[in-house]
């Protein structure tokens, strides 16, 4: 199961762009807003995090013909500060 906190070295295969875990594991838990490129940050690794998996564990439900590098992010403009 993907996690933001998966060990980068665990992963199957690692994008040249990879967001490391170091640059988000330290993001406090809480309900503040938070900067956009925090934000860009938390869901570019969620979205590598969870592709690495999918390709590696079900390459049959990632379609390679269609697929794209990053996937559309929408977040409420208020969580952005």
């Amino acid at each position: 199961m993907p996690y933001l906190g998966q060990q980068d070295h665990e992963l199957p295969w690692l994008p040249p762009d990879l967001v490391r875990r170091e640059e988000v594991a330290d993001y406090p838990t809480d309900f503040e807003a938070m900067p956009a490129t925090t934000i860009e940050l938390l869901t570019r690794r969620g979205e590598q995090v969870t592709r690495s998996l999918l390709d590696a564990h079900t390459p049959r439900a990632v379609s390679h013909g269609r697929r794209q590098d990053r996937l559309p992010t929408t977040v409420p403009a208020r969580w952005i500060h």
